[in-house]
């Protein structure tokens, strides 16, 4: 455009950064000025047209041709790989992101689908990185945050040593306890690392000095050489392998999670979300994993968890708004609460329940998305409202007298508007039978368990009538 249109350095630049950003509009502009500039250095017309159209497409989408044929070739060569050797790619594919969360997640996600089990993070079985163990894929312990280099290598060097950990006093007895410190002890908990040994993760958590102390006093011995007698262990068998933990019973299911999501990123070993799925998938317009940019500037109403909230205040009006993410089961979306949805909505945003959230898709770009918040309600409210009718289906577990006692029984305490419906086999095939209005119910949380520890989560199906 200089030397053709003669364009000055910023109009070229503009020009080239309206080419690089697809900025039509910007490369239209500048169409006349580059045709009379050309015209001025007495280039043809019709040659100028030609070029300045070349720029036009090559501002809508432009690609090298050899950069296009290397791609080309890598997308081969790695759907190859994918097709054929699947547990080999997802692992190379998950060790080579660790630092990117929500990819991640969603190759974690994908290995599911593809039916490849990825395992949580294991003292006797993680190597640093993603490891391939069977037909599953192991959670590395570089995996897990505050578990740095030197700690990892103290435990792969005592493993090498003395092969796997037999108790938890091998554990603490052969690893550096310079290196595999308080912080480090916290992060193996919280990450399930030590479910081979001892599934109680609080018990583990809480007891946390008397390790370190035992850990402590196991290697003086050691070093001191007592024990030698009896193989390297401390004086006393079998009953000195013991490590007395505080008697705490386990973490709820939330928190165990939420603990873990803390080191890991993510949830493995279950999600929150999880004995909402059927809900969520006939109550949310979209799922995280399915927005594009071409969701940009419609409304959508999504479920999932609200995390990582942060509280501001805008300088020029001095107005609250608050920044958070949203999390459904297969990603993670950043959403803005501006005052007016905050102050009416701060104690469900806050609450940590799962929640629907309706708002308008900003997006820049497929990566670039956010939800600008309109409405905020829990998912209990949601569900409620939405469940037209409960059906349980008897095909799999049969029907006796004590179900169907057992089940009067739950009705009448969760009594309200709601039909029951039945489905039994039968010669003709399958029965569907209404219960009684009397037993209609009130869909609710304590309603589902319930009826999950007497026929099953399985067996419990919905009718949404999809008002949202």
């Amino acid at each position: 455009s200089q030397l053709i249109a003669g364009f000055t350095m910023p109009e070229a630049d503009k020009l080239r950064k309206a080419m690089g950003k697809k900025l039509i509009d910007v490369i239209g502009a500048l169409e006349e000025k580059f045709l009379k500039g050309a015209e001025k250095n007495k280039i043809d017309r019709k040659l100028a047209e030609r070029l300045y159209g070349m720029i036009k497409k090559f501002g809508e989408y432009g690609f090298n041709k050899s950069h296009s044929a290397a791609y080309a070739l890598v997308a081969y060569q790695t759907a190859y790989l994918k097709a054929h050797y699947p547990l080999q790619y997802m692992t190379s594919l998950l060790s080579a992101q660790p630092d990117r969360q929500d990819d991640v997640i969603q190759y974690i996600n994908d290995c599911r689908s593809a039916g490849i089990e990825v395992l949580p993070p294991s003292i006797n079985a993680s190597g640093f990185d993603f490891t391939i163990e069977g037909k599953s894929i192991r959670l590395g312990l570089s995996a897990i945050k505050g578990v740095g280099a030197k700690a990892i290598e103290s435990i792969l060097s005592a493993r090498n040593r003395i092969g796997v950990f037999g108790t938890l006093r091998d554990f603490l007895e052969q690893v550096d306890s310079l290196t595999v410190n308080r912080g480090v002890l916290e992060s193996l908990v919280k990450a399930g690392a030590f479910h081979c040994l001892h599934n109680n993760r609080a018990q583990l958590f809480a007891s946390i000095d008397v390790m370190l102390e035992a850990g402590r006093r196991l290697q003086e011995d050691l070093a001191s050489g007592q024990g030698n007698l009896f193989g390297g262990g401390s004086p006393g068998g079998e009953a000195g392998s013991r490590i007395d933990l505080l008697d705490i019973p386990p973490w709820y299911d939330n928190e165990r999670l939420a603990r873990e999501k803390e080191v890991l990123g993510l949830y493995l070993s279950g999600h929150p979300l999880a004995r909402y799925e059927k809900e969520i998938r006939a109550l949310s317009s979209v799922s995280l994993s399915e927005l594009t940019e071409e969701h940009g500037g419609r409304t959508v109403s999504i479920v999932g968890m609200i995390t990582n909230i942060q509280m501001r205040r805008a300088q020029k009006t001095g107005k609250r708004f608050a920044l958070a993410d949203l999390e459904d089961m297969e990603g993670t979306l950043g959403v803005v609460f501006f005052e007016k949805v905050l102050v009416k909505h701060e104690e469900l945003i806050s609450g940590g329940e799962p929640v629907m959230i309706t708002g308008v898709i900003e997006a820049e770009s497929d990566t670039a998305m956010k939800l600008i918040a309109t409405g905020v309600r829990s998912l209990k409210d949601v569900r409620r409202d939405a469940i037209s009718a409960l059906h349980i289906n008897f095909n799999s577990i049969g029907v006796d007298d004590l179900v169907i006692r057992s089940l009067e029984s739950v009705f009448t305490r969760h009594r309200g508007e709601c039909p029951v419906f039945f489905h039994v086999n039968a010669r003709e095939g399958e029965q569907v039978i209404q219960a009684h209005s009397t037993f209609n119910i009130k869909p609710s949380d304590s309603l589902m368990k319930d009826l999950a520890k007497i026929v099953g989560q399985e067996s419990i199906g919905f009718s949404m009538s999809h008002q949202q």
